[in-house]
């Protein structure tokens, strides 16, 4: 059975602490669509780290307004290849490039798919 958690502690500007997420078993989850949206003061995402987001498909707006964020170690261990819409998804397009780095870091070809990955996401996040 499919987990939706779209609009989970969405708006929730004062959150600032999610070490309690760290026993949440989202193994079925598929839909995590603005997830954290507008978490303000959120910056400490460690909570999150052994999340299985596997089967994940829509990570749309997770994290948009997270201004506070700015350490993505929470997420290292996530696996959202199986991702299909990242729409403002500038922390899942770097988490993929990275996943990406670590599996074909011998790979020519793999290393140019990154670069225009990258020059997309700085086209399209003006970074």
């Amino acid at each position: 059975m499919d987990i939706i958690l779209v609009l989970f502690f969405s708006g929730c500007s004062s959150l600032s602490d999610i070490k309690v997420l760290k026993i949440w078993n989202i193994s079925n989850g598929n839909n995590f669509t603005y997830m954290f949206n507008r978490c303000s003061l959120l910056s400490d995402i460690r909570g999150l780290i052994n999340w299985n987001v596997s089967n994940g498909n829509i990570f749309s707006h997770m994290f948009k307004g997270c201004s506070s964020l700015s350490d993505l170690k929470g997420l290292e261990n996530w696996n959202v290849l199986k991702g299909n819409n990242f729409s403002y998804k500038y922390v899942f397009r770097m988490l993929i490039i990275y996943q990406m780095l670590e599996a074909y870091k011998d790979g020519m070809y793999q290393m140019g798919m990154i670069l225009v990955l990258c020059s997309m996401d700085a086209h399209l996040y003006q970074i």
